[in-house]
């Protein structure tokens, strides 16, 4: 099997929507997201392929968590605003 490698550059855009459980007091919005990558194709005259990719997925989100100190008998209300960044690494095969 003959193997052709071809390098490739990709970019995904999107939104990320929050999940808010109806169990909890959480409170979570969603927010764009961008995810530039590389990767590296390895294609054959048959009909199976791999793939190898890596990229760096970076999404902001806010939300805001409601719970109660038994201790203190307060209630305690935390909001956040993070920016998740992350690495991804890919591993795949394509059949035609």
């Amino acid at each position: 099997m003959k193997w052709r490698i071809r390098p490739y550059l990709f970019s995904q855009l999107g939104y990320g929507f929050g999940v808010n459980d109806e169990f909890s007091n959480d409170i979570t919005s969603g927010g764009v997201y961008f995810e530039p990558g590389v990767g590296i194709h390895f294609a054959s005259r048959k009909n199976l392929r791999f793939i190898m990719s890596l990229s760096q997925h970076i999404q902001r989100g806010t939300g805001s968590i409601q719970t109660f100190d038994f201790s203190s008998n307060n209630s305690i209300e935390v909001n956040y605003n993070l920016l998740f960044n992350r690495a991804v690494f890919k591993i795949g095969m394509e059949f035609r």
